[in-house]
């Protein structure tokens, strides 16, 4: 069974964010090169947007020019304005602002400490590269600061000397920013840094099941870098993968061995592009809640449409209907499991059986069932099984297997996060 990702929250603290991309020249296009299929100056505020940031003002001659780029991407549409001077901020009464100077990359971590400070705390993140020694005119990074310091020391247009001044008065904090969290970025190569870094980490396999890490996450990755300069979105690829493992799950029905296996090659094509849909939205930062549960659900039905299909298969050629009777126990029991662990997933973020340790669950032991069952209720024991099933001509035991097992896990899932919310509530 698929567990949908985690989404980013976006906690509505930091609402406004004022941006000057410095020294920047209007006709430059660094700003519009793509990275990883994204716009730099999109990347930039859709970063910004994640942490909460409604409001975009950008500053000068290069703010301009780059509106339209912006406003063609929905999820910055009616959020963005190109200004001349600082006094739109006039109109801000209350709450944090965010300053974000120069061309910068930024890591998700650099702003969670930002949106974590900004309630409390007035600071300036100085990118590594930039020359602190040349004042305000040549920093580059981003900074929270209370609206109201901002109110009462505002220039006309100049983002340098507002900084200077509230650093001057007490009010704002300069420090250098760890290198890995946020660099300026001055030129293509630059840019291409950035984006190899996002690959980077897309690629990080550390802590994957050896199989996904193996062979699975590398042809996603490989896929992934391919398609993630055309305009296919991550929906459109789920879209691929549940036509594909839906026509896998067909390939079971005919009692043959040779369509088993190709279905078993059909099916592991599914799981790739289920694989690809996910690092796409990452890369160009199109997670959504309902995106992960489609695709969690997806990857769930092609599950149970492979069990129910094999019970059809061995009913077929034995003439016992229980195999018929077992397929679709199991088809149910991993759609009903996908939408519990899908429901538990946003209810208790992401808590795991293994931590359901108190309480009558934790004295009789049970989580640690649970936790070796969840260890094996996800897509590569299945995968490994059903193959192991066509090659040894045992789908029966595959079907016994998978069927029993996940119902007994979905009976633990419900009587362990149950007990679980008991203990809570007591």
């Amino acid at each position: 069974m698929a567990h949908p990702a985690a989404q980013p929250g976006e906690p509505k603290s930091l609402r406004v964010a004022v941006i000057d991309f410095g020294e920047t020249e209007p006709e430059s296009p660094l700003l519009t090169t793509p990275i990883a299929g994204v716009p730099l100056v999109v990347r930039m505020l859709l970063l910004l947007r994640r942490v909460g940031v409604e409001t975009f003002l950008l500053l000068g001659r290069a703010g301009q020019a780059v509106l339209p780029v912006v406003e063609r991407n929905p999820r910055l549409e009616g959020q963005v304005q190109a200004v001349t001077s600082l006094d739109p901020v006039r109109s801000f009464a209350d709450g944090p602002l965010i300053i974000l100077r120069g061309i910068v990359a930024l890591e998700r971590e650099v702003l969670d400490e930002l949106a974590g400070r900004a309630a409390t705390d007035s600071v300036f993140y100085l990118a590594p590269e930039t020359d602190g020694e040349s004042g305000p005119s040549g920093w580059h990074g981003i900074g929270v600061t209370r609206m109201q310091s901002v109110q009462d020391h505002l220039p006309a247009d100049d983002l340098p000397t507002l900084l200077q001044t509230l650093r001057a008065k007490g009010l704002l904090r300069v420090q250098p920013a760890r290198a890995e969290l946020l660099w300026t970025v001055r030129h293509s190569a630059d840019a291409e840094i950035w984006e190899y870094r996002l690959f980077a980490k897309l690629e990080a396999r550390h802590g994957r099941p050896w199989f996904q890490r193996v062979v699975n996450r590398r042809l996603s990755t490989w896929t992934t870098r391919r398609l993630v300069f055309t305009p296919i979105t991550p929906n459109q690829v789920t879209a691929a993968s549940l036509a594909v493992g839906l026509l896998a799950a067909a390939c079971f029905l005919p009692d043959s061995f040779g369509w088993s296996l190709f279905g078993w090659f059909l099916f592991q094509s599914s799981y790739v592009l289920d694989c690809v849909d996910g690092e796409i939205a990452r890369l160009k930062m199109q997670e959504s809640a309902l995106g992960a549960w489609v695709d969690s659900m997806a990857d769930n039905v092609v599950q149970a449409a492979i069990l129910f299909f094999l019970g059809v298969r061995l009913e077929r050629s034995t003439g016992h209907w229980g195999f018929l009777a077992l397929g679709m126990t199991g088809a149910a029991g991993i759609l009903i499991t996908g939408v519990v662990v899908t429901h538990y997933l946003v209810r208790d973020r992401s808590l795991q059986l293994a931590d359901v340790r108190t309480g009558w669950a934790g004295r009789l032991g049970l989580w640690r069932l649970g936790a070796s069952l969840e260890e094996t209720a996800n897509r590569d024991p299945f995968a490994l099984a059903l193959l192991a099933g066509v090659l040894l001509d045992r789908l029966d035991i595959f079907l016994w297997v998978a069927a029993v097992g996940v119902n007994v896990y979905l009976a633990l899932l419900v009587l362990l996060k149950r007990g679980t919310h008991r203990e809570v509530v007591t």
